[in-house]
């Protein structure tokens, strides 16, 4: 990985990490990296949260373009958590930082019957800063639901909610 930091006009030193950083990182030297969630092209502007994803993919060069979604450079795909026909769970998660920032979350998987499984996770964070008045305030919110109606057919059906408000130190 390589972090882009440029020079303006008058000589001041750009972090490109703050000012965009969906872009400024890049892979293998070339260029930034695609975001997918799902193997659907993305923005990138949601940011990643272990909560909602089973695993995070890199394809770096060509390997990622070979199916229209990547670039040289390479794509990365975030694989969205569903629901787990196998087992039921419960995770709890309470964390505090030193800068007045917390978070709770709660992921849920109920096996219904062998073949229906539903699974809900909720997330609240609140992010402090050093400088006050900042502070940033998210909520994530998504549901799944799989059936396994025959042995060789999944249908799976997710739902996802992220809202921020936020007040960014300078």
């Amino acid at each position: 990985s390589y972090s882009e930091f440029v020079t303006d006009r008058t000589g001041a030193v750009v972090d490109n990490v703050s000012l965009s950083p969906n872009t400024a990182n890049r892979v293998r030297g070339i260029g930034n990296a695609n975001i997918a969630f799902n193997n659907i092209a993305m923005t990138g502007r949601v940011p990643v949260d272990p909560l909602w994803l089973d695993s995070l993919e890199l394809s770096r060069g060509p390997n990622a373009n070979i199916f229209g979604l990547g670039n040289a450079s390479g794509t990365v795909n975030q694989v969205p958590a569903t629901a787990n026909l196998s087992r039921n769970f419960t995770k709890v998660e309470f964390r505090g930082d030193s800068y007045e920032g917390w978070r709770v979350s709660l992921d849920l998987n109920r096996k219904l019957t062998d073949k229906l499984a539903f699974r809900a996770s909720y997330a609240n964070q609140h992010t402090g800063f050093v400088r006050k008045p900042s502070g940033e305030d998210a909520r994530r919110l998504s549901a799944q639901l799989k059936a396994r109606p025959f042995r060789n057919t999944t249908l799976a059906v997710s739902w996802y909610n992220y809202r921020n408000a936020s007040v960014r130190p300078n």
